[in-house]
């Protein structure tokens, strides 16, 4: 399981810390009753029937009543919730993430340098994917071709990621750590390294281990961005 929370279910999916909201695109022309109270242990598990069925068969072979089924409920209360599968979807790649961001800013927390703190964030990033490979491989996989109304869902995914991460490169460069160059191309290409790599290793134990795939990206923070007298020196 994906230990899927109990916020209450939104129409529109958001984080309350985003300001865009991010939905399935197009939006589904049928119309659905928007609970008032919406029950989050019934949420909860649509969420975990529906993370189930991605696991075992991937999203294509996703059905609603196939939801609906697993979760014990009926085909209404699914719609109840949620508009349809795209919409269940980005609703687990969104909890997904932020349980992932809220486990790497906790890793990151505290003072010393830079490049350290990063490392821990890095270490309690591929902890966090190891805990839930089951999950993470489909979904990376599937979240590249689900297209929302802020683009494709793994673009947004890896936006938000680099956002958390930006702060700590300027603040890097700002203290000499790393050489000066657009932060924000810096992030992106951190995030998507790591879960490139991170992804590659899932699908290849049996030619690279967890510690090499967390020594080659520390290593590449370390000396591919640092200062260019200080890859000089060693």
């Amino acid at each position: 399981m994906l230990g899927i929370d109990e916020r209450p279910a939104v129409n529109i999916i958001a984080f309350t810390t985003m300001k865009e909201r991010v939905a399935a695109a197009p939006k589904p022309k049928r119309r659905r009753k928007i609970l008032q109270t919406p029950n989050p242990e019934v949420r909860r598990r649509l969420l975990e029937a529906a993370a189930d069925l991605i696991r075992e068969g991937g999203y294509g072979a996703l059905r609603v009543e196939d939801i609906a089924e697993r979760a014990g409920l009926s085909v209404g209360t699914f719609y109840l919730y949620f508009e349809g599968k795209p919409d269940i979807f980005i609703n687990l790649i969104l909890e997904y993430t932020e349980r992932a961001r809220e486990r790497v800013r906790s890793a990151r927390e505290g003072d010393g340098p830079v490049a350290a703190r990063l490392s821990r964030g890095l270490d309690a990033y591929i902890g966090f994917v190891e805990e839930t490979e089951a999950g993470f491989v489909p979904f990376a996989r599937e979240s590249g071709i689900m297209l929302t109304n802020a683009g494709p869902l793994s673009s947004w995914t890896f936006a938000i990621h680099a956002d958390d991460l930006r702060p700590f490169i300027e603040e890097a460069m700002e203290r000499g750590e790393m050489r000066r160059q657009d932060p924000v191309l810096v992030s992106q290409a951190l995030v998507g390294l790591t879960q490139h790599m991170v992804l590659y290793w899932l699908e290849h134990r049996d030619t690279c281990t967890r510690a090499e795939i967390k020594s080659f990206l520390d290593m590449f923070g370390a000396f591919g961005l640092a200062p260019l007298e200080a890859r000089r020196r060693r």
